[in-house]
């Protein structure tokens, strides 16, 4: 997978129990359950969407229906099958292979449903048919993002839009297909900030739309706030981020983002009882004891400064490379070149305050 790699809040998982062969429409839309997760952002941009869009199914074993040994399912390998039965299999089957990390087959099952329920008779002859079909939509592009096919997702997330726009989950599942094709951008060695703006406002933007159809949702807003601090919109970041703490005081993973907006914009007492609130949860985080590092340096507590960093930088080695703070954690871009400083050991430490001050000294 070629998209980067974070500290997030949470993912969206559709949960639902089914009974049988039943509405397959009703279960499709059934309501996201909020789930605390500590990962990284690059499986959280693939396997994030994928989960954004995946059913977990539960079900009744029913006598009449036959087991499916097939990779990909479709109308010859499911004969005498009801339309609905049909639809159900093959629904599974994609999630089924989702699940496998299967992303290449379960690609080829969601084409094999889009091609035979796309017929526009079919397709506009009910809410659930609609709907049917753009959830096939936006599960292949799942797996083509997984695969690191960014504009093909997108292609795929914009159809199922088209077909159903009033679904917060499918905005959410564009908005980090365009987030991870400017991160990919980003890696090229001529790349301009200007030139990966534009995908990171588009992000923005499609963020927005999921913020208006679901304000109660903290991951609306935790992704807001990533992609503003790409866009070096801190002060925009840190409201956002306190917007997502607020709906769930709970996710510490927005605690840490509130903490590293904090140190950004200078507010260190804000910013340190934060990072106490984390680490007294979690005392083995090492991104809060790196974040706690600066702050002590900030604060004139030079030698448990250092200590902290060597604590972290122990803990997660990754820690010391300013790409993987800022396009993998999503820090603010100043606490991230401090780390460089304390990782050096060769500066003073008025240099040192300069350096995170963002000053020549």
């Amino acid at each position: 997978m070629c998209l980067r790699f974070v500290i997030a809040v949470s993912i969206l998982h559709f949960v639902s129990s089914f009974k049988g062969l039943g509405d397959v429409h009703k279960r499709a839309t059934a309501q996201p359950e909020i789930i605390n997760r500590s990962f990284d952002r690059k499986k959280f941009i693939s396997a994030g969407i994928n989960a954004i869009l995946c059913l977990s199914i539960q079900l009744k074993p029913e006598s009449s229906a036959a087991s499916i040994q097939k990779t990909v399912l479709n109308s010859e390998t499911l004969p005498n099958r009801s339309t609905v039965n049909m639809q159900y299999e093959m629904l599974k089957n994609g999630l089924r292979l989702e699940d496998q990390a299967n992303y290449a087959d379960a690609e080829r099952q969601w084409t094999e449903l889009i091609d035979e329920f796309n017929a526009p008779l079919w397709r506009e002859s009910s809410n659930g048919n609609k709907y049917l079909l753009a959830r096939a939509y936006a599960n292949r592009g799942g797996a083509m993002a997984c695969m690191g096919r960014q504009k093909e997702a997108l292609s795929d997330y914009s159809s199922a839009l088209n077909l159903v726009p009033d679904k917060y989950e499918f905005w959410l599942c564009r908005g980090m297909a365009y987030e991870g094709l400017a991160d990919e951008i980003t890696f090229q060695n001529d790349s301009t900030f200007s030139d990966v703006a534009v995908f990171y406002e588009t992000a923005l933007s499609d963020y927005d739309r999921a913020m208006v159809l679901d304000p109660a949702e903290p991951m609306v807003y935790t992704l807001r706030g990533d992609v503003m601090v790409a866009l070096r919109k801190y002060t925009e970041a840190l409201e956002s981020f306190k917007k997502g703490l607020m709906l769930n005081p709970s996710l510490t993973d927005i605690r840490c983002k509130v903490a590293m907006s904090e140190l950004q914009c200078g507010n260190i007492a804000q910013s340190n009882a934060m990072i106490v609130s984390v680490l007294n949860g979690n005392y083995e985080r090492p991104d809060m004891i790196l974040a706690k590092a600066i702050v002590e340096w900030k604060v004139g507590n030079f030698a448990e400064s250092k200590e902290l960093f060597k604590r972290a930088s122990m803990i997660d080695s990754r820690l010391v490379d300013y790409e993987y703070l800022t396009h993998s954690l999503r820090w603010p871009e100043d606490p991230a070149k401090f780390v460089g400083s304390l990782r050096s050991g060769t500066k003073s430490r008025i240099e040192n305050i300069y350096a995170l001050a963002g000053e020549d000294a």
